[in-house]
């Protein structure tokens, strides 16, 4: 599966391409992420728009998803959007799918951390187990 990871800060976009990028002709998935809590902790949610796009960028198919939790985190909500956006994909694809957030974590968690956690054996930098590790 192809993955491209772009993150939306306050108007500005910062990418990071981690895969091939659409052929002529080629249908690609736009996933539009986000999650918060009131309080941190606190009861929270999360949400997902699905976006199948032609070769020519015409959206012709949506989806959604949503869920909460009674008791989370801001960055449990965030990371949660993506995994279950990502699992909500339903099968593996061939076409080129990019997410879009709005947390620098969800690029930073798997495009630089990840790796250097799991030869850590899931531990930060600081010694400290790496929160959320389920997710």
């Amino acid at each position: 599966m192809t993955n491209n990871t772009t993150t939306a800060i306050a108007g500005q976009t910062a990418s990071k391409t981690c895969g091939a990028q659409p052929h002529d002709g080629q249908t690609r998935i736009e996933i539009f992420t986000d999650g918060s809590c009131i309080g941190n902790p606190g009861p929270g949610g999360y949400g997902a728009v699905f976006l199948r796009k032609d070769a020519g960028g015409t959206i012709i198919k949506t989806d959604e998803l949503s869920g909460h939790d009674l008791m989370t985190t801001n960055i449990r909500m965030e990371l949660t959007a993506a995994c279950c956006a990502l699992e909500g994909l339903g099968r593996v694809t061939a076409e080129p799918i990019t997410l879009f957030c709005d947390a620098n974590l969800i690029p930073n968690a798997m495009n630089d951390w990840l790796a250097k956690w799991k030869a850590k054996d899931w531990k930060k930098a600081n010694g400290k187990p790496v929160e959320n590790r389920d997710l």
